[in-house]
């Protein structure tokens, strides 16, 4: 009976044990978080997981983890949740992935987390009375990317988008087609949207803005900057800009005090503008580069390094000696100096104001603003408040300001005085001269110079203005040492080619350079065998004097991919004693637009009646035929041979006639339909006798005087 007992008795326990493993595999199961690691909180209480739905639903602080491409994040309404998502991947193609409904939550990405959805689905789905804020360390990154019709972080197509916050981290917004990176799905209003810290780069889908509302047509929020980097190109309604760094297309600008946590790399079509009464600063652990633009109208602390392979140009006087600036010099500005691409301007009685920054002059000085317009259509304008007088010199303003404004607007009793340089269009409204240029009562324009201005309209017409010459020497130079000038009232005699040449036979090359010198009167070919002394940048100096009106020299096609590999510069001596000076980047381009053996031929070229403007530039002066023939002598003319890239300056050997003026000298291209256009930063060498400019395609190019070319007026 007792041994009985005991097995009844071991037989019960048993029994127990296998109920309580029972039990606690229903625990096990009923707690399930699906693909998804959960840390913090307890399950049942303060998150749920059912259907391939993580719920949240209280304010327990929780992390999640995990990798997935069925299961889903989503917020209780109404709560204020606080939730970190650590390295986590959702990937699906139903539903949101990370769904916040009407609920707040308090967002903290930790490494590198991913949550993309699927059509008509955001990334993160902020609900109509939503708001998410996201915050997180610099190497911490979130990717929110949206299906069609939906924001990377925002709405659908269905609802309108909460409020959106961002003060740290890397966050990468996409939205699909029709939606923004970050804000409405299409058809959809946005909230608020607040960039307080990190680094936001958001990219709206075909058919969508960057930021904001769907294509500028919804209802949208406050969209604030005050801290960190954005990058947004199209943003559907004005941004308040108190503090931060935007990056939007082309322009780069800084406001307030903002030091820099992210590298941040200028390209070569960017402009970085930091204004007057901002500051940037480059920590010391931090490299960046510019292959672009930066202009310096605050302050620009380099503790850390920028490698300049662009233009840095300082207005307030403090970057020229800093060594954290590495590369090309640092060039020290004016505030005379205005580039329109930086914004409309606005002249006053205490200077000039452009994008929302006053420009005053010291007391007491007085020179001419000189505008500079890069040859590219701006969307600005210029005006000139009323009853001011000011002297204007425009160098390549193109203006085509939108809407009803004007390219140029002088208010009543304004005076103005115009000094050409380059060629300058003004375009607007249906007539080329009233809808380019607004004088009021009392205002008047003296055009004066050496370039022309273009009045466009809207419809076609044209009225070509060209200024009288002004005394001024040149000032553009196309080389960064300015030779000595000398005196040009001492120069004697005109073009005469009975002067006596130090090498008649062919310039040799300078020291260190590999010469090849050619005989005379023959077309000539220079071969790989010539290049066995080329070192790393060195020039190949090929001198081709000949007796007739022609002369040529063609390169087997290894020499110029010799010359590129080596990173050699290439100088041509023609037979009319004209030099071409081609860089490595040049080389690169003659061998992009030729398939085989290059020839140049510098031929004499006629100037017909066709050419009367030009006829009268040039005179007597010597002109040249600039031609390329592909696959040998003459086999192949190319028509349009372009240096988008490199660098090629042509020097034309030219003795000033008695009382010619150097400054009126310079090199011009003439073109079909009587076009002469006067090439910038021409100038006039003395102590070479030659005119020099830098060109960017070959082409037909004559020496030419400015003074006998001009056609003078009073102007408008």
């Amino acid at each position: 009976m007792k041994k009985y007992r005991m097995n009844q008795w071991l037989a019960a326990a048993v029994i127990a044990l296998a109920g309580a493993f029972l039990c606690l595999g229903k625990a096990k199961a009923a707690g399930s978080t699906g693909d998804f690691t959960v840390k913090g909180g307890n399950y049942g209480t303060d998150y749920s997981y059912a259907n391939h739905v993580l719920t949240v639903l209280t304010e327990m602080p929780l992390t999640v983890s995990g990798e997935t491409t069925s299961d889903t994040i989503q917020i209780k309404g109404g709560i204020q949740a606080k939730l970190t998502l650590d390295s986590i991947y959702v990937r699906v193609t139903k539903n949101a992935a990370l769904d916040v409904q009407d609920a707040q939550l308090d967002l903290t990405i930790k490494g590198d987390n991913v949550l993309k959805s699927g059509m008509r689905q955001p990334g993160i789905l902020v609900g109509k009375d939503g708001k998410v804020s996201i915050s997180g360390g610099k190497r911490d990154i979130l990717n929110a990317t949206g299906g069609a019709q939906a924001a990377g972080i925002g709405s659908n197509a269905d609802a309108p988008c909460g409020s959106v916050v961002i003060s740290g981290g890397t966050v990468y917004a996409t939205g699909g087609m029709k939606g923004a990176g970050i804000g409405a799905g299409s058809g959809q209003d946005c909230g608020d949207l607040t960039f307080a810290g990190g680094r936001v780069v958001a990219r709206g889908g075909s058919q969508a803005v960057d930021l904001g509302a769907f294509q500028d047509k919804g209802k949208c929020g406050q969209i604030l900057l005050q801290g960190g980097l954005l990058y947004a190109d199209e943003i559907s309604h004005d941004l308040t800009f108190e503090g931060g760094i935007l990056v939007s297309g082309d322009n780069i600008e800084v406001q307030g005090r903002q030091i820099l946590s992210y590298p941040l790399d200028i390209q070569a079509n960017q402009t970085l503008l930091v204004p007057e009464g901002s500051e940037l600063t480059i920590p010391a652990d931090m490299e960046c580069t510019n292959a672009g633009t930066i202009y310096v109208y605050g302050d620009l602390h380099v503790n850390g390094q920028i490698m300049n392979e662009g233009e840095i140009t300082d207005y307030s006087g403090q970057l020229s000696d800093n060594s954290g600036v590495t590369g090309n010099n640092v060039i020290e500005g004016s505030v005379w100096d205005i580039r329109m691409e930086n914004g409309s301007v606005i002249f006053t009685r205490d200077g000039y104001e452009q994008d929302g920054m006053e420009f005053t002059p010291e007391k007491g000085e007085k020179e001419p603003y000189r505008i500079y317009g890069g040859g590219k259509s701006l969307d600005k304008s210029i005006t000139v408040e009323k009853g001011v007088s000011v002297e204007l010199i425009l160098d390549d303003v193109w203006l085509s300001p939108s809407g009803n404004d004007y390219a140029l607007t002088l208010r009543q009793n304004a005076k103005v005085s115009v000094e050409l340089q380059g060629e300058n269009r003004f375009r607007g409204g249906s007539n080329a001269l009233s809808g380019s240029v607004l004088t009021e009562k009392n205002a008047s324009l003296e055009v004066k110079g050496d370039g022309s201005l273009a009045l466009e309209s809207d419809g076609g017409g044209k009225i070509v203005m060209y200024g009288s010459v002004v005394a001024d020497s040149r000032k553009n130079r196309v080389e960064e040492e300015k030779p000595d000038d000398g005196d040009p009232e001492e120069e004697q005699g005109g073009n005469e080619d009975d002067e006596e040449s130090d090498d008649e036979d062919g310039r040799d090359a300078e020291e260190g350079n590999v010469s090849l010198d050619l005989e005379s009167g023959e077309t000539v070919s220079a071969s790989e065998t010539e290049l066995s002394g080329l070192g790393y940048q060195d020039i190949l100096s090929v001198a081709v004097s000949v007796e007739d009106k022609e002369s040529a020299v063609t390169f087997e096609r290894e020499v110029l991919e010799t010359l590129a590999d080596k990173g050699a510069d290439l100088q041509v001596s023609s037979g009319q004693r004209l030099e071409m000076d081609l860089d490595t980047k040049a080389v690169e381009d003659l061998l992009s637009a030729t398939n085989g053996d290059v020839t140049l031929l510098v031929k004499p070229f006629t100037l017909t009646d066709q050419f009367p403007l030009a006829k009268k530039a040039v005179g007597s002066r010597p002109i040249f035929d600039i031609q390329v023939y592909d696959q040998g002598y003459r086999e192949k003319r190319l028509k349009n041979v372009n240096f988008p890239n490199g660098k090629v300056v042509l020097s034309a050997p030219y003795r000033l006639a008695r009382n010619e003026k150097m400054e009126h000298v310079a090199l011009i291209y003439v073109g079909g339909n009587n076009q002469v256009d006067w090439l910038k930063g021409s100038y006039y060498d003395t102590e070479k006798g030659e005119v020099v400019a830098q060109v960017h395609h070959f082409s037909v190019y004559a020496v030419g005087n400015m003074q006998s070319a001009t056609v003078s007026g009073n102007g408008l």
